[in-house]
């Protein structure tokens, strides 16, 4: 198979600002993702301690705010 004259200096036409904002925003993706996952690290005991008890007591009180909510938007 020949290849015409010209065609294989010929270069596919793209959009460079569609390229480099996509990779940019895969770079700071990642960026921040790393930011998140070191601050988790740095966190203090107390902060972990204070975060899983909000989380046990929301988990032990959600039928009665859920019925809570649900008496006061009229649906019982």
């Amino acid at each position: 198979m020949e290849v015409p004259v010209g065609e294989h200096l010929r270069l596919d036409k793209y959009d460079s600002t569609m390229v480099d904002s996509q990779r940019c925003w895969q770079l700071s993706r990642w960026k921040y993702r790393w930011v998140n996952i070191l601050d988790l690290i740095n966190m203090t005991p107390q902060w972990w301690i204070a975060r899983g008890a909000g989380n046990c007591l929301r988990w032990k009180y959600r039928s009665k705010i859920d019925m809570h909510r649900a008496i006061r938007s009229g649906m019982y």
